[in-house]
C-alpha cells in the first residue's frame, strides 16, 4: 500500500472531539490527536476531507456559533504543523483539457441548404418557359413584388406544406429577423396567395338560400337569415376542402353585397331592409372568419410545439431547431447569372417588349422567371443515428420533386452550411487541435468543391489563413487586430510553445503557417481564439466557430450554438454529396478530439512526409474519398470538384432532376 493510500484509509477512520468556548478559539487544535501517519504522506486530498468534518467533532452544547471559525483554524493548524499540501502535479496541457461533463457526448449536426427556385413567370405575357416540367409555378405571384413579405411567405409556406405532406416534421415559423412583416386580418404568417386565389375562385360559385317566413317579423327573419346563410357559407368551405382562414376580407365583403339575393320572399324587399340584412350577414360572416382564424392560429401554435423525433434536444437550445423549417436568404441572388452560365440558348428563350420609355427591352434567362431565395434548415440531429441520412434524403427528394430548383452553378452564390457540435462541449485543447488541422488542410479542402467556392475568391466562405483577425494581427503588427494577439514573451506563452511542440512537428510546417499555428496555441481561452479566427463583423469564414468559454465551452444558448460551421460547399439538394462532405467535416472534428498527443504529432508528420494521405490520417471513409476524387476535374482528377455540365447549365433543362441523388442527368 502506498503512503497516499494509507493516509486515505487511516484518516477516514480518525475522529476528534473537543469542547470549546470563545476563550478556546485561540488554539483549539491542541486537544486533537492524530494516528501515527507520516507527515510527508499527509497531502491535501486527505486533510481537506477531514477539516470538512470538523463540525461533527464539536460538542453542540458548547458555542455552536464558533464552528466555522474552528474549522478554519483546524485547516490553518495543519499548515503550521508542517502538513501542507504537496505541490500540484504539473498539468501537461496548462489547463486546456479539462474533463467534460459526465453523460452522452453525441456528435450533433445541423444543415442549412441555400437554394434558388423558379416560382412564377416574370411577366404575364411570358408563357411557361418549361411547360413540360410540371412542377410548381404560381399564377398568384406574377403581379407581386418578388421582395414583398406576401411573396416570400407564399413560397415559404408552400415549402413547409410539401415537407409535411412527405411525412417530415416542419413548421411555419415566424422568421421575424429575415422577413420584415406585420400580420394583418387578411394575411398572416400562415397564409399563401396561392391558397387565397383558390378560395376566391371557388367562392364565386357559392349560392345561399333562405326562405322568408311571412309569419315572423323583420327582426326575426334577418337574424334567422344571417345564421342560416353563414352556416351554409361555412359548409361550402368544408364540402370543397377550403380552409376558412384562407378566405380574405375582400371575398367576405363581395359575398355580403349579394347575400340579399339569396333571400326568397313573396314581395319585394324594401331597400332599407335589404341594406340591413346585407350588413348583418356581412358582420356575421366576419365574425365566423375571425373564429376560424383564431382556430388556425391555435393549430399553428400546436404545430410550433412539435418536435422532430430525430431531434437532439440540448438544454438551452433555440427552440426553432427542433423541427425542419424554411426561411429567406437574401444573399442568394440571381444577378450574377447570365449567358455565360448557360452557353447557347434554345430558340424562343429571350422575350422582347417595349419598356415605359418605348425602348425595346430583352428579357432573357434566368429573368423570365421570378425566383425565391430560400434556406431550408434541419433540426439538431445525431450524426451517428441510422435515420439521419434517410431524413436528409427524404427532404431533398420532396423539394426537388415539387419545385423548379436551379441546378448548381457558379453564378448563384448559394451554399451548404454544416454545423458540427459536441453534446458534452469542447475543450480549448480540442479547439486548438482542430484549428491547427484546418489551417493545414484549408487549401486542400477547397478542391473538394466547385472552383468558385475557393476561399480566395468567395466572400461567403473566406479563407481563415488569409482573412482572419489572427492573420491580420500577425502580419500587421500595428493593426487593430494585433492588440488581441497573445504576448509571445511570457511564461504562459513559453509553456504553450512547449505543449505545441509535443503535438506538432513544427519544423515540417511551411514557414507561412508556423507563426499562425504558433499564435493559435498561445491563446488561453476559447473565446479569444474564436475571435482571432473571425474574418469580419459578420464572420463569413469558410469555417465559422460558434463557441464561447474559457478552458471548456459554455453551455448552449439561443445565441450560442456551440458548433463549428463548415461553409465551404456550394448549394445543392444532392443528399449523397452533402452526406459525403459531412463525413469529411465529422472526421476533422473527431480526429482532433480523440487523437492522443503522439497520434496527432505523427499524423501531421505523415501528411507532410507523404507517408499517408490526409484522409487516411483523419479517418475519412475510403468510399468518401473515392467519391470526391471521381468528380474532380482534370485527367488525373486533381482539380476542383466539377459537375457533368462543367458549369454550363442547359437552359432547356435548368432545374435539378427529381429525386435525392445527383442533381444532373448523368451523361
Amino acid at each position: 500500500m502506498s503512503g497516499l493510500d494509507m493516509n486515505i484509509d487511516e484518516l477516514d477512520e480518525w475522529q476528534g472531539y473537543v469542547q470549546v468556548s470563545s476563550d478556546d478559539l485561540v488554539d483549539p487544535m491542541d486537544d486533537m490527536e492524530w494516528t501515527e501517519v507520516p507527515k510527508e504522506d499527509l497531502v491535501a486530498p486527505n486533510y481537506e476531507a477531514q477539516w470538512e468534518k470538523v463540525p461533527e467533532w464539536v460538542d453542540p452544547i458548547h458555542e455552536p456559533i464558533f464552528i466555522p471559525t474552528l474549522a478554519k483554524g483546524f485547516k490553518s493548524r495543519i499548515g503550521r504543523a508542517g502538513l501542507a499540501a504537496s505541490p500540484p502535479k504539473e498539468d501537461p496541457y496548462n489547463g486546456d483539457n479539462p474533463p467534460l461533463p459526465p453523460g452522452q457526448n453525441r456528435t450533433t449536426v445541423g444543415v442549412e441548404f441555400e437554394f434558388s427556385a423558379a416560382v412564377a413567370r416574370a411577366e404575364d405575357f411570358i408563357a411557361d418557359p418549361h411547360p413540360q416540367d410540371g412542377r410548381y409555378l404560381s399564377e398568384a405571384l406574377i403581379d407581386q413584388n418578388d421582395d414583398s413579405a406576401r411573396y416570400m411567405l407564399t413560397v415559404r409556406n408552400r415549402v413547409i406544406d410539401v415537407l409535411r405532406e412527405n411525412g417530415i416534421t416542419a413548421v411555419k415559423t415566424e422568421e421575424k429577423s429575415t422577413i420584415p412583416f406585420k400580420p394583418t386580418r387578411d394575411f398572416g404568417w400562415l397564409n399563401s396567395l396561392d391558397d387565397m386565389e383558390e378560395n376566391e375562385k371557388e367562392l364565386e360559385k357559392w349560392v345561399g338560400s333562405y326562405n322568408w317566413d311571412p309569419s315572423q317579423g323583420h327582426g326575426v327573419n334577418i337574424t334567422a337569415a344571417c345564421n342560416q346563410l353563414a352556416q351554409q357559407f361555412v359548409d361550402f368551405h368544408i364540402q370543397n376542402n377550403l380552409e376558412f382562414h384562407k378566405t380574405r376580407n375582400a371575398s367576405i365583403d363581395a359575398v355580403s353585397k349579394k347575400v340579399h339575393t339569396f333571400i326568397h320572399r313573396d314581395h319585394v324587399s324594401k331597400p332599407r331592409a335589404a341594406t340591413l340584412m346585407a350588413a348583418a350577414v356581412q358582420s356575421l360572416f366576419k365574425l365566423s372568419a375571425d373564429e376560424a382564424l383564431n382556430q388556425a392560429a391555435e393549430d399553428q401554435k400546436q404545430a410550433n410545439e412539435e418536435i422532430d423525433p430525430l431531434c437532439v434536444q440540448l438544454p438551452g437550445m433555440d427552440l426553432k431547431y427542433r423541427t425542419w423549417a424554411c426561411t429567406i436568404d437574401y444573399s442568394v441572388v440571381m444577378d450574377g447569372v447570365g449567358h455565360v452560365h448557360y452557353g447557347k440558348l434554345p430558340p424562343g428563350s429571350i422575350y422582347d417588349r417595349k419598356d415605359e420609355d418605348g425602348e425595346w427591352a430583352h428579357i432573357s434567362p434566368p429573368f423570365v422567371y421570378k425566383w425565391f431565395p430560400g434556406e431550408l434548415r434541419t433540426p439538431i440531429l445525431d450524426y451517428n443515428h441510422s435515420e439521419t441520412y434517410p431524413a436528409i434524403q427524404k427532404a431533398c427528394a420532396a423539394l426537388r420533386d415539387a419545385f423548379r430548383i436551379h441546378k448548381p452553378t457558379s453564378g448563384i452564390p448559394s451554399g451548404i452550411h454544416i454545423h458540427i457540435g459536441q453534446e458534452a462541449g469542447w475543450t480549448l485543447l480540442h479547439f486548438k487541435k482542430f484549428t491547427t488541422l484546418w489551417l493545414i488542410l484549408e487549401r486542400c479542402l477547397q478542391y473538394l468543391h466547385r472552383w468558385d467556392r475557393s476561399p480566395d475568391d468567395n466572400n461567403w466562405c473566406a479563407s481563415v489563413r488569409g482573412t482572419s483577425n489572427l492573420n491580420r494581427g500577425l502580419t500587421n503588427p500595428g493593426s487593430r487586430e494585433s492588440v488581441h494577439m497573445p504576448d509571445p514573451n511570457t511564461e504562459d506563452a513559453a509553456r504553450y510553445d512547449a505543449i505545441m511542440n509535443k503535438h506538432i512537428p513544427v519544423e515540417q510546417l511551411p514557414k507561412d503557417l508556423r507563426s499562425m499555428i504558433g499564435g493559435v496555441w498561445r491563446f488561453n481561452t476559447i473565446a479569444d481564439l474564436r475571435e482571432a479566427l473571425t474574418s469580419s463583423i459578420y464572420d463569413t469564414s469558410a469555417v465559422r466557430c460558434r463557441l464561447e468559454g474559457e478552458k471548456s465551452s459554455n453551455e448552449v444558448e439561443p445565441w450560442n450554438t456551440n458548433t463549428i460551421e463548415f461553409r465551404m460547399m456550394q448549394g445543392t439538394f444532392d443528399a449523397e454529396h452533402i452526406w459525403n462532405w459531412m463525413a469529411v467535416c465529422n472526421s476533422l472534428v473527431i480526429f482532433t478530439r480523440d487523437s492522443t498527443q503522439e497520434e496527432f504529432y505523427n499524423g501531421l508528420g505523415d501528411m507532410y512526409s507523404g507517408k499517408r494521405y490526409p484522409w487516411q490520417v483523419v479517418g475519412v471513409p475510403r468510399e468518401v474519398g473515392l467519391w470526391f476524387n471521381s468528380r474532380r476535374e482534370g485527367p488525373d482528377h486533381t482539380g476542383f470538384f466539377q459537375y457533368v455540365d462543367k458549369d454550363k447549365v442547359d437552359w432547356a433543362d435548368p432545374f435539378m432532376v427529381r429525386g435525392h441523388g445527383d442533381t444532373h442527368v448523368l451523361l
